[in-house]
């Protein structure tokens, strides 16, 4: 679920997935969540600029070094485990990687030197850092129209990132704007009818399979 959406074509940033009865909802984004998890964060929104540049532009600013909670602030329909993993691969290269040399970042990753992040997980009133092991045996089997649930999940959070979580595209050209809005405006226009069909139907008939 997710990938059939236009806000995904032009935003990859969630998916939901159901899985031998299980409900997967995945959301993944430039420093999404690093301020919350106490990593170096994005101090401004990240610049978009021109096509055919060398990319995108960011002003990194040093980590928290303490978990703010709740990590993620968005609206979720469905409940459950939460899991939330930092990466930073590409930020271990200068000038960036002063940023990421300090205890805090090294003690809470799976392996510092690739830039994988620890897993932090919250469940209730329940919230920690999982250890080397790995992750708990938290999740369980979906209950009946769980699926409209992780699709309603997806379309919050598609909607959050087409908006909030948008770069600042002021530094394109006027042509580019003038798509680059469109391309928006079209994208919550197609969220807002899928929200309102989904929240009507009784069933979703666009998921294959039963319910556990």
């Amino acid at each position: 679920m997710g990938p059939n959406l236009l806000a995904f074509r032009f935003a990859p940033v969630a998916m939901g997935l159901i899985i031998n009865g299980l409900c997967f909802v995945n959301i993944s984004c430039d420093y999404f969540l690093a301020r919350r998890l106490g990593f170096p964060y994005l101090h401004k929104p990240l610049i978009s600029l021109r096509s055919g540049s060398t990319g995108d532009y960011g002003e990194l600013a040093p980590g928290l070094r303490r978990v703010m909670r709740p990590v993620f602030q968005g609206s979720l329909v469905l409940s459950g485990a939460e899991y939330f993993q930092p990466m930073f691969p590409t930020e271990l290269n200068w000038p960036c990687r002063p940023l990421y040399e300090n205890d805090y970042v090294k003690a809470h990753c799976l392996e510092w030197a690739s830039g994988v992040g620890g897993i932090f997980h919250s469940r209730g009133d329940r919230f920690h850092w999982l250890g080397i092991d790995g992750i708990e045996r938290a999740a369980e089997p979906c209950r009946i129209g769980a699926e409209k649930k992780v699709m309603l999940s997806v379309i919050s959070a598609l909607k959050q990132l087409n908006t909030r979580g948008s770069p600042d595209y002021s530094y394109r050209t006027p042509e580019d704007r003038r798509l680059i809005d469109a391309r928006i405006n079209a994208s919550l226009k197609e969220l807002r009818v899928f929200e309102q069909v989904i929240r009507s139907s009784p069933n979703a008939p666009w998921v294959q399979g039963k319910s556990a």
